[in-house]
């Protein structure tokens, strides 16, 4: 008995000694058995499942990694690697395989070894023809894909609807449709990304590199032999006859870039619609409806490759409008969709089919939805995505110029305001989780908090020195940077103020005083202009300059308490008995009277994302994060 527990001390002994000793040689992550047959299994998400792992390990059957989006699978032995998105239920959704090619074929793996494995993992793929660098992020549905020999071809493989190569500046996307093209390759005219959307409609993947963006405004790398830029270049293979037709697959040649690539899912992602049949004029209701609130785009495809956008070349308009607006033939009425054949013009054939798809994400879209520019954003950075969007503000055009010597992946910046400090890390780290996801609440004081969408997280953001200044009126900017507000001043004062602070905290500048009370505000949609009612009259002020401009005088009522939707219509009250609800439209010279209520000060007015609803409550309660509090009630719009 005494040798056994002499024997069982040793045993607990070296167990411990080796268990430290891998410790300081290894770094973190899960290995346990799931669908996938893999050897050791990295989930970046969930560090409470990590154990023990050997840096540089090369298991003999592969490696899989993963995160609360993605999940890559590396076989060796293979000629692909296979990425599956993964669902909020943490299932696994659409599956896509991702070809390593040489100009002789196919590469098969030969081993993968975990490089790095610290906030991100980085593992060798090696084949016969050189080495692949794949990296996964800890969150995001992104695989980083990186040959090191430049003769290493990727191919995305899948059934490919169509493949998309949107302009952010133009609202021109190029769409490539199998069906109408006659080569078996045909070259892609993508300077940074394109969209492959999957025949199942509820998928989608995107392709993203820096190309002309490697070295913004300093010019790219070069081809020493030819004098051409060697930037990443696109083929759409394709096969199948008529109507059968499709493409296959999407081969890139990096030419020693990074090559990301992102899997999209979500029900209804995606729509088409044959136009055979349906004349010029011809109302139609979409045999579909939108699965969730985004910016939506619509485009009519011409039997000549002709291409109709539902956005004006430089417009900032919403997508979805209405049928009074001949350039947008299709809109949204609640979540169905509508669609007006448009005439043909010029030497344009019949429109033939119309596409519908999601490209960026809306103040109230779903965060477990990711959409195209979300990828854009993650991948480039926000400075240089900001540069290719071209929203066209000089806001945004200042920040995207700051950081294009920076890091691509410096997350977002905060608009260039003269008087107001930069984000600090820990406030552009809160941008990039933010993503746009800003609600604000009041608690009738001078302070300001925000709150997540599910009302967790309850946060300060600013606090008034004047502890007697009453704040109303708060609204965050649609990108989520910045919150307007007003402030009442204490008695004994008479300056009425708005001022505009960071949605991550921080200092508040003045930017408008009046005597005039009743003061609110709300943003235009495209976050040019702060609009700023006040007893007497509309203004605007730009949110860069800070200049002022006269919109339109009000008399004989006591207005006030102004709000906005997506669309460019701005709801305001009066503070009259009986209250009145009023709407100005984006143009503002259209004043339309909504309802009429009996309750005393009806304030701060809110529209549903549908652009459907108003809800009105009355001056003792607050809105929440999109949850009712208080005497609140709904009303249809017109």
């Amino acid at each position: 008995m005494k040798g056994y527990l002499h024997f069982r001390k040793a045993y607990i002994f070296i167990l411990i000694t080796v268990t430290l000793y891998l410790t300081t040689q290894c770094t973190f992550a899960q290995c346990n058995a799931g669908e996938i047959p893999a050897a050791e299994r990295i989930n970046l998400s969930e560090r409470k499942l990590w154990r023990a792992v050997t840096k540089g390990m090369s298991p003999a059957s592969g490696l899989t990694v993963e995160n609360m989006a993605i999940l890559s699978v590396i076989r060796t032995g293979k000629d692909c690697i296979e990425l599956y998105c993964k669902r909020a239920d943490n299932q696994l959704g659409e599956h896509l395989c991702v070809a390593l090619l040489s100009a002789r074929g196919a590469l098969p793996i030969r081993r993968a070894i975990l490089k790095e494995l610290e906030e991100t993992a980085t593992v060798s793929v090696i084949t016969d023809s050189g080495t692949l660098e794949l990296c996964v992020q800890p969150s995001g549905p992104v695989a980083s894909f990186r040959p090191l020999d430049k003769s290493m071809l990727l191919e995305v493989r899948g059934q490919i609807s169509y493949t998309v190569v949107p302009d952010f500046s133009t609202s021109q996307d190029a769409i490539y449709d199998p069906v109408t093209l006659k080569s078996e390759e045909v070259e892609l005219s993508a300077d940074n990304f394109l969209i492959g959307l999957l025949e199942n409609r509820r998928s989608a993947f995107m392709c993203v590199w820096q190309g002309i963006l490697a070295g913004t405004g300093q010019g790219g790398r070069t081809n020493a032999v030819q004098g051409t830029p060697a930037f990443p270049t696109a083929v759409m293979v394709q096969r199948g006859t008529g109507k059968e037709r499709h493409c296959s697959a999407i081969r890139v040649k990096a030419n020693g870039e990074t090559i990301h690539i992102g899997v999209l899912e979500s029900d209804k992602l995606w729509y088409m619609m044959e136009l055979a049949g349906h004349r010029a004029g011809e109302l139609i209701k979409l045999n579909w409806q939108r699965p969730f609130s985004a910016q939506w785009k619509a485009v009519l495809l011409g039997s000549d490759d002709e291409i109709l956008s539902d956005r004006a070349r430089k417009s900032k308009a919403y997508v979805f409008m209405n049928e009074q607006k001949p350039d947008y033939p299709v809109w949204f009425n609640g979540t169905e969709a509508w669609l007006k054949v448009p005439e043909t013009k010029d030497n344009i054939g019949p429109w033939r089919t119309v596409l519908v798809y999601a490209l960026d994400r809306q103040k109230d879209t779903p965060i477990h939805i990711f959409t195209s520019v979300d990828i854009v954003r993650q991948t480039l950075g926000v400075g240089p995505c900001e540069y290719e969007l071209d929203v066209n503000t000089a806001r945004r055009r200042i920040a995207s110029t700051n950081e294009s010597s920076g890091s691509s992946a410096a997350g977002p910046r905060a608009p260039v305001i003269e008087g107001v400090p930069p984000d600090t890390p820990e406030q552009a780290k809160l941008r990039m989780e933010l993503a746009g996801q800003g609600y604000i609440y009041l608690p009738r004081g001078n302070r300001i908090y925000r709150i997540n969408a599910d009302g967790t997280d309850l946060q300060m953001i600013y606090e008034s020195q004047e502890t007697r200044e009453q704040i109303f009126s708060a609204q965050v900017s649609w990108d989520g940077y910045d919150v307007a507000f007003v402030v009442n001043p204490p008695w004994g004062k008479t300056n009425y103020e708005v001022r505009l602070v960071s949605y991550a905290g921080g200092k508040a500048k003045t930017i408008y005083q009046t005597a005039d009370k009743s003061l609110s505000v709300a943003w235009t949609p495209d976050d040019e202009w702060l609009v700023v009612m006040d007893a007497k009259a509309v203004n605007g002020i730009n949110r860069t300059t800070h200049t002022i401009k006269r919109v339109m005088e009000l008399t004989g009522r006591h207005y006030g308490c102004l709000s906005s939707d997506r669309f460019g219509t701005f709801y305001f009250w009066s503070e009259t008995v009986p209250g009145n609800a009023f709407t100005l439209d984006r143009n503002c010279n259209l004043v339309k009277g909504l309802f009429t209520t009996d309750m005393w000060q009806v304030c701060q007015p809110r529209v549903s994302p549908d652009g459907t609803k108003v809800a009105r409550h009355d001056h003792d309660y607050e809105w929440l994060g999109g949850n009712k509090r208080g005497y609140i009630s709904e009303k249809p719009l017109p």
